[in-house]
């Protein structure tokens, strides 16, 4: 795992300082030994220091790497959920069109279609159209409206037809007592 490298890495290092002390140590004993002649000394330890510093990047490059390898996996996942979210909006959206316009088309539109029908045929003449809504919106409204304009219609045609039967007999009458 990439957590292993890095722990390898940070290992190396910790063994490499171990090294490292024993080799500074040696050099303060040399130090000592040449009556506190600091270029004996550090001929013993010169540039021993360097393998621990190097390590050390390793270490902290290799755990950059897996940060950075991370984050762009925390990225990607991010963006998927980000596109799936958009997707089941857009999905939504979709289905709460189709739902409304079914509403529409059944609370609306099929009453309005159903008034037009019943309105060609009293434009026809056909009194018997029957029209009935148990809706309590306006187009229901509408539609008991219409029934209520067709019975009137009729009563007013019936009266019309007892009026000219009335005017018929008066006018058989008439015509009978003058011949």
């Amino acid at each position: 795992t990439p957590h292993e490298t890095v722990r390898a890495k940070i290992e190396e290092s910790l063994a490499a300082h171990k090294a490292v002390g024993e080799t500074y140590r040696k050099a303060l004993e040399t130090f000592k030994a040449s009556n506190f002649d600091a270029g004996a000394a550090d001929g013993v330890a010169s540039a021993i220091d360097r393998k621990v510093f190097q390590v050390m990047e390793d270490a902290e490059r290799a755990a950059q790497d897996m940060g950075a390898q991370s984050t762009s996996a925390a990225v990607k996942s991010a963006d998927r959920a980000y596109f799936v979210a958009i997707a089941g909006t857009v999905a939504a959206m979709l289905v709460a069109l189709v739902v409304l316009f079914f509403f529409i088309r059944r609370a609306v539109l099929s009453p309005i279609s159903t008034a037009v029908r019943f309105s060609e045929r009293l434009a026809e003449g056909d009194l018997t159209a029957d029209i009935r809504s148990d809706a309590k919106d306006e187009t229901g409204h509408l539609l008991r409206m219409l029934g209520k304009m067709k019975e009137s219609l009729a009563g007013v045609v019936t009266q019309v037809r007892t009026s000219a039967d009335s005017v018929v007999t008066a006018s058989s009458q008439v015509s009978a007592g003058t011949t």
